[in-house]
């Protein structure tokens, strides 16, 4: 006995289908405008590219600059999840938190998708305000997470005296430093020189230690 085939069902889809289908659209503009570059991305392409019609995708989007600003504001809401402090206990030295804090952000902007996009973006926002507004809104939001850190290691006595967001940009531009290197096609070793990406990353986190605190203790913060 042949068992019945459950039934193909018509009509319109479920809200969980809706946003997954959603989310598709804005994570495959997203790659393309990062590889393309936002004049070369075509709705058309993208329509066909995910099987969808060109009404599919302007139902949410009034038009493509809408629907690239939307995939940007996607990815930024990931970014600024990557970019909060991870999980530590409260209890531990701000500067302990600082350093893992900033070395899971560092790991993530190592990945191939944050190069391509952070590319895309510091190139973007020379010409389209509304993308460099997304972008500083990333930038912000890590600096500001640095100076809470730094402020409670000042308070403890563990940073020296100073304007903590002077001394979060110096620590975003040394971590940070890996993006103006970072190209499509840049092999590991144009990127680290011969270190590897630890070494780059303890190198650039010891330099704004010494720069930062002169307390015995922080000599001894090093790699997990």
């Amino acid at each position: 006995m042949i068992a019945d085939t459950p039934a193909r069902r018509t009509g319109r889809p479920t809200l969980d289908e809706a946003a997954a289908l959603q989310q598709k659209i804005l994570d495959e503009t997203l790659s393309m405008v990062a590889s393309s570059g936002s004049e070369g991305f075509s709705v058309d392409q993208l329509a066909d590219k995910i099987a969808v019609t060109k009404r599919t995708v302007y139902r949410h989007h009034k038009n493509k600059n809408g629907l690239i600003l939307a995939a940007v504001k996607c990815e930024i809401d990931r970014l600024l999840e990557r970019s909060d402090p991870v999980s530590i206990e409260a209890s531990q030295n701000p500067i302990v938190q600082l350093r893992a804090w900033i070395k899971a952000l560092f790991d993530y902007l190592c990945t191939p998708r944050a190069s391509i996009f952070i590319n895309f973006m510091v190139f973007e926002s020379s010409s389209n305000e509304d993308i460099n507004q997304q972008f500083l809104k990333w930038h912000d939001h890590v600096l500001e997470r640095a100076c809470e850190l730094i402020r409670q290691a000042q308070d403890l006595g563990l940073a020296r005296p100073g304007n903590p967001r002077r001394f979060s940009l110096l620590l975003f531009d040394l971590i940070t430093s890996i993006q103006g290197r970072t190209r499509i096609g840049t092999d590991m070793k144009a990127i680290f020189g011969d270190d590897d990406p630890e070494q780059y990353f303890e190198f650039r986190w010891m330099a704004f230690l010494s720069l930062v605190s002169d307390h015995p203790w922080a000599r001894f913060v090093s790699l997990a």
